[in-house]
């Protein structure tokens, strides 16, 4: 449906969905982020480093197929 229908969601529909994790104020977006930023320095190192390299191989592989995907339609 979200591929297909190309629908527009507000902040609170994507939160409901799982799209996202929080929804904050424009006002308190840079406290938000600084908390997160404050939980990811106490994180290993190894296992950021571990975690960066897991998305970025699904991601790899994602961006090939969406590419070649893309060709296929021109």
């Amino acid at each position: 449906e979200i591929a297909f229908m190309c629908r527009r969601y507000k902040a609170n529909e994507a939160l409901q969905m799982g799209l996202i994790n929080c929804v904050v104020e424009d006002d308190k977006l840079e406290e938000e982020v600084t908390k997160w930023a404050d939980e990811l320095l106490y994180m290993s190192p190894r296992y950021l480093e571990i975690a960066k390299i897991s998305s970025n191989v699904w991601w790899n592989q994602c961006r090939d197929n969406y590419l070649s995907g893309l060709g296929m339609l021109v």
